[in-house]
């Protein structure tokens, strides 16, 4: 749900490849439907998955039937193993200064409420839910164990998993407990002991009496007391399914969760290959084809848009005074033209906004205070943030989080990154 470009199909890919290399035994995944409301993200889901159907709007999904990216209308699918779902982001993002909660009619409550009705009606056994970190955590993963699941939730960075990419966000993993479901086969004692007890073969009944297990009884005891992860201790309640299928599974539900966290933050690696690898060389002619089109603005007219230079200048002109800048524009050099060092791209920067060309002289002094040089190093400025917020790498190599509106311009290239790269 909320599908964006079916990246976690991509990932059990790779999994059922390495499942098939490794155990001679691969991982088959069923695609049961997409779901995504911009229709340019539809159409490359489409083109790239073919998804046997393509939901259009997460909020319909309550229904019997929903509407499809091309307008049918169709049941929805219930028999679903995991649900993977990212939904919206926009009321949480630290980017909007009229934030909403989960409860409001905003748009991320809204893609919430549609998929937990789903969630409600159908309960996959595993979901995985992504979003930012600003979103309400606490409440969502107490919305899913009222749902009866077990949930837990983590905070992970792209570049600590061998990406040189910053993009923090939250996941969270819940797990179906089926409190309701009890696993007593017919010839299984109804006396509720300690796994120990069950373990001896010999159940005694109320009155003291010992009680004969049928063969298959005995079995479903012996595979789980090897190693079963029951307390010893008398139960008041039926023994759940989970807690007696725990040899066989693994681990209790509610460990399960707990595990996940562990096991993903025991694969962290830092990244070990900068930015600059996974760039395309300045002569590519794919490099130069991009170069070409974002300049275009700067030779189709004689001015550059200043429209937003009349809002920014004054805190373009605070953060120099507090920050103890200066006037100079020593990267662009601009009094009413821009002539940006040799190597760099004059053509892309004769065609950018007087606030760009100032944020990026006041970048250039802010690093120089520090006594680096940023021609001479692989660092990203997000030229479309305003001179108050954070706007560039936070270390050498390592991309900031990239956005589809942003200019990540780079600093040793002189211009920025092209669209396919």
């Amino acid at each position: 749900m909320c599908s964006g470009t079916e990246s976690p199909l991509l990932a059990l890919d790779k999994i059922g490849a390495a499942t098939g290399q490794i155990y001679d035994a691969p991982l088959g995944v069923d695609h049961v439907f997409s779901c995504e409301i911009e229709p340019f993200k539809q159409a490359y889901i489409e083109r790239n998955f073919a998804p046997p159907i393509l939901f259009r709007d997460i909020r319909e999904l309550d229904g019997d039937q929903a509407t499809t990216a091309y307008g049918a209308l169709v049941d929805v699918p219930g028999n679903v193993d995991m649900l993977v779902a990212g939904t919206s982001c926009v009321d949480y993002s630290n980017l909007n200064n009229e934030k909403k909660d989960i409860d409001e009619a905003g748009e991320s409550g809204q893609t919430f409420r549609g998929m937990m009705t789903w969630i409600k009606k159908h309960e996959p056994p595993i979901v995985i839910l992504e979003n930012v970190c600003g979103a309400p955590w606490d409440k969502i993963a107490e919305r899913f164990r009222q749902q009866g699941y077990q949930a837990d939730y983590t905070r992970l960075d792209t570049k600590r998993y061998y990406i040189p990419h910053t993009r923090t966000r939250v996941y969270l993993v819940a797990v179906r407990k089926n409190p309701g479901e009890t696993f007593i086969p017919a010839d299984f004692p109804t006396e509720f002991k300690a796994i120990g007890s069950l373990a001896s073969k010999e159940v005694k009944d109320k009155e003291g009496n010992a009680k004969k297990m049928k063969p298959t009884g005995k079995k479903l005891v012996n595979r789980l007391s090897e190693d079963a992860d029951v307390a010893e201790q008398k139960a008041s309640v039926p023994v759940d399914k989970t807690e007696l299928m725990t040899k066989l599974n693994g681990h209790m539900g509610h460990k399960i969760t707990s595990e996940w966290i562990a096991r993903v933050k025991s694969l962290e690696r830092g990244a070990s290959a900068t930015l600059e690898a996974f760039l395309f060389d300045s002569d590519d002619p794919r490099v130069h084809k991009g170069r070409q089109m974002l300049a275009l603005p700067g030779e189709a007219t004689s001015q550059r848009g200043v429209t937003d230079w009349g809002r920014c200048e004054s805190r373009h002109r605070r953060a120099r005074k507090d920050e103890g800048l200066g006037n100079r524009r020593p990267f662009t050099d601009w009094e009413g033209g821009c002539t940006l060092p040799d190597y760099a791209w004059n053509d892309w920067g004769k065609a950018q906004t007087d606030r760009v060309l100032d944020l990026m002289d006041i970048d250039y002094l802010r690093l120089a205070q520090s006594g680096t040089d940023s021609m001479h190093k692989t660092l990203v400025w997000n030229l479309s943030q305003n001179v108050d917020r954070t706007t560039g790498s936070g270390a050498a190599g390592i991309c900031p989080c990239l956005t589809p509106s942003m200019v990540p311009f780079v600093t040793n290239r002189g211009g920025p990154l092209v669209g396919i790269e």
